[in-house]
């Protein structure tokens, strides 16, 4: 009986190849391995928050940690969930019992339900409009602190959504539109009212928001925990990435938290417990620990420096990293230079390659199940005894190609 296979000629992802330089509590001042956010000041330093203190790294290496001293003194909380700065350079280190304010004078100042209108101590997100202006999204409500007047806005009490749980705040890039993303309450938009977008009313697939953030051509990039990666066009045109809508990527690609946009218009994005993955001109690019020197896959937070063009990532149990988008460019422009070409009448792959070179067939799980040297030109490959299923074919040496087989 014949057998059928098909070859999909389109390499479906890509393994990254990148060299990270890692920091954690053994080789630098990092008071703490779990990083929960990164973010970078107004003069470029990167200011960490971990879940015991906070630290600012500047770019000649030199460290600042920060602490709870007691007494009013220092940092409210040694758990550092979430970090901004406001447009005088001050730092708000944000925990779940309110935020602490770094001025750039080095004192402090704390903000918390107890001396201020805060509905939540949880500062998820801020937005500073301008210098009279600030939006504090928490747990329990969002706030605008306008003129020193404090507006929270119940979305409980003034729709049929059941969040009042803020995750992002962002303003569109030329007019005054400020989005929020929520957590099981869809998308937000304000200009003098409030609109609300969700999986009833809109193309949004999912209610959760992980993060938003808006492309040069002011096309709002969404990531959320279930739909993937969403894309609302300044056409009002909507566009879902996720393993359904392309059934050859893996299905933890649903799944995504932070994502920035480099200076090439490339996103990047993070995965929950998988690394991160570049996604730029309909291709996808996967690192992680197998792959790259990451020292795990579970990464917290994400940050990019367009100054020097390198990302920086927090992750869970390791510390911090980072990356020279320079050098990983230059990897990627290689050129793969093998050729697939496929039979239909035997259980056999006809592979031409130009060059001497190796390569390896992978079960659907990522799983090695035959190694292969290719000689250059012609090559016959038995796939005979392999059983009906997805497979791939993978090519360490040119761009980490993944080439997708359907055996039936």
């Amino acid at each position: 009986m014949i057998r059928y296979f098909f070859i999909l000629i389109l390499p479906v992802f890509t393994l990254g190849q990148s060299n990270w330089v890692i920091f954690d509590s053994e080789n630098s001042p990092l008071p703490y391995n779990q990083i929960n956010d990164l973010h970078l000041d107004l003069e470029n330093n990167l200011i960490i928050g971990t879940e015991y203190g906070a630290a600012k790294l500047n770019s000649n290496l030199n460290w600042e940690v920060f602490f709870d001293e007691g007494k009013n003194t220092g940092l409210g909380s040694n758990i550092i969930k979430y970090i901004n700065t406001d447009l005088n350079n001050n730092i708000w280190f944000c925990s779940p019992d309110g935020a602490s304010v770094l001025n750039t004078d080095y004192t402090y100042s704390y903000i918390n339900s107890n001396n201020s209108n805060l509905p939540s101590n949880y500062i998820k997100s801020l937005f500073f409009e301008n210098s009279n202006k600030t939006w504090i999204g928490t747990t329990s409500g969002l706030v605008l602190v306008e003129n020193n007047n404090w507006n929270v806005f119940d979305f409980i009490g003034i729709t049929n959504i059941t969040s009042n749980h803020i995750t992002k705040i962002l303003k569109h890039p030329s007019n005054e539109t400020v989005f929020f993303g929520t957590l099981n309450g869809g998308l937000v938009t304000y200009n003098n009212d409030f609109t609300f977008y969700n999986n009833d009313n809109s193309q949004l697939l999912d209610n959760t928001i992980k993060d938003l953030c808006f492309d040069e051509n002011e096309n709002l990039i969404m990531t959320t925990t279930f739909a993937g990666l969403g894309v609302w066009s300044s056409t009002n045109f909507w566009t879902w990435l996720n393993s359904q809508t392309n059934p050859s990527l893996p299905f933890f690609i649903n799944s995504l938290d932070e994502l920035v946009i480099d200076n090439e218009n490339n996103i990047w994005l993070i995965t929950m417990e998988n690394g991160v993955v570049k996604y730029a001109n309909n291709n996808w690019t996967f690192y992680n620990s197998q792959n790259t020197n990451l020292p795990e896959d579970e990464i917290n937070c994400i940050e990019f420096d367009k100054i020097n063009n390198k990302l920086w990532l927090g992750t869970e149990t390791s510390g911090i990293a980072y990356t020279d988008l320079n050098n990983i460019n230059s990897i990627e422009n290689i050129i793969c230079q093998i050729n697939l070409k496929y039979s239909f009448s035997n259980s056999n792959l006809t592979i031409e390659s130009s060059v001497k070179t190796n390569i390896n067939i992978l079960d659907s799980a990522g799983s090695i199940i035959k190694s292969i040297e290719l000689q250059k030109g012609l090559n016959i490959v038995d796939i005979n005894n392999l059983d009906s299923g997805l497979y791939f074919i993978y090519n360490p040496e040119f761009n980490n190609h993944l080439y997708q087989i359907i055996k039936i």
